[in-house]
């Protein structure tokens, strides 16, 4: 099922359970006076993200924890909102959002009229999103630190949901739907992780890191070994160790293997034809077509037969 569409409403106090649990993955510990007040729900699902928009006059909190492999963005469109996490309140004024994390336990206060937004996304979505970039995951980027951010005003997140939720009918609006889908979750990206080199480039080894980062995909699909980074930025091969560690936590070769095989990602997703998945993986220097493909399904979440596929289907990041 592609979408799943629901008008706007005034819900019971169960029916907040229920909405919380399915549009935004996470669990409704307590409700204060949101079903006594003027306080509506909109609320839409496509694929693996959801979508819970809050409206009108209401003076409600909502106690919430946020399910394992959830993430959480509570943007603020014209009203501020409270978010007490920790023992800390942070306010979330208009044109800002904050990304809450799986595990996470908050409570969500609400004072007055305006538009609210929940959005919710897996970390499968999270990573597919970033394998669109061409971002490695778990390498390049870091958690966002639990604070209100404020968003780009020229890619205005409320308008693109907006459009998102008022595609509810037929195939066409579902699949209009799928594409502002997509750019919500790459905004999203944009606005709240941030690469790696912008922690690390001061005093730990970040101004070799863009030098060895472009001899490695210059040099991809050759062979690369630690004697080759090392006189390439012009330092020891201790040093090279020590700076793969300090910035990305891995060694050398890891790394190495984690960018061959997202270039092989981004050539089965960009191929045209059926090509042989066992040459593309030996450009790469997988020799092995077990562990190659079990190395791949780790790393990308599934076996580079179905990426392949789902490239000859015409299937884009929402179906991966």
């Amino acid at each position: 099922m592609l979408n799943i569409p629901k008008q706007a409403d005034q819900p019971s106090r169960q029916s907040w359970r229920q909405l919380f649990e399915l549009y935004v993955g996470a669990d409704l510990m307590l409700c204060s006076a949101a079903h006594e007040a003027g306080l509506y729900a909109n609320c839409h699902m496509v694929e693996n993200m959801g979508y819970l928009s809050l409206h009108g006059m209401a003076e409600a909190v909502f106690a919430l924890r946020i399910r394992e492999g959830q993430q959480v963005m509570v943007l603020s469109a014209d009203a501020e909102t409270r978010v007490r996490r920790g023992g800390c309140t942070f306010l979330i004024a208009p044109g800002q959002a904050m990304i809450l994390s799986s595990g996470d336990r908050f409570d969500l206060q609400i004072h007055g009229a305006g538009r609210r937004y929940l959005v919710s996304f897996t970390d499968e979505a999270l990573k597919n999103g970033l394998l669109e970039l061409d971002i490695m995951p778990d390498l390049s980027l870091r958690e966002p630190g639990p604070r209100p951010v404020g968003l780009n005003q020229r890619s205005d997140l409320s308008l693109y949901i907006e459009e998102l939720m008022s595609r509810s009918g037929g195939e066409t609006g579902a699949r209009i739907a799928v594409c502002y889908n997509t750019i919500i979750l790459l905004l999203i990206i944009e606005a709240f992780y941030r690469p790696s080199i912008q922690e690390c480039g001061n005093g730990s080894g970040g101004q070799y890191e863009a030098i060895i980062k472009r001899y490695i995909s210059d040099n991809i699909a050759g062979e690369l070994s630690l004697e080759e980074l090392a006189s390439c930025a012009g330092i020891s091969k201790r040093q090279v160790y020590n700076l793969f560690n300090n910035l990305f936590g891995m060694t050398p070769g890891e790394y190495i293997r984690r960018a061959r095989l997202l270039a092989v990602h981004r050539e089965i997703s960009s191929c045209l034809i059926r090509e042989n998945i066992t040459d593309i993986a030996l450009k790469y220097g997988f020799s092995n077509p077990g562990r190659f493909s079990q190395q791949y399904k780790a790393y990308v979440g599934e076996l580079p037969s179905q990426t392949l596929k789902k490239r000859l289907r015409g299937e884009g990041l929402q179906q991966h």
